[in-house]
């Protein structure tokens, strides 16, 4: 889900899993774990929300 205000877009995934995404340690070898190091540096603002059928987890851009 995309939402747009006038200073912000908020994109929004749900995903049927409660489990919550941790943000790892940076290692240069790994080739996965990075997404949330990539959404901390470009959102304003991010978060997770619980759902009833799992979670939402998104992140504000500013305009």
């Amino acid at each position: 889900m995309i939402v747009k205000s006038a200073d912000h877009v908020r994109v929004e995934v749900h995903d049927p899993v409660r489990r919550r995404p941790v943000l790892r340690e940076e290692a240069g070898e790994r080739v996965r774990g990075r997404g949330l190091h990539i959404v901390k540096a470009l959102a304003a603002r991010c978060g997770v929300e619980d759902r009833p059928l799992g979670k939402a987890v998104w992140a504000e851009v500013a305009r």
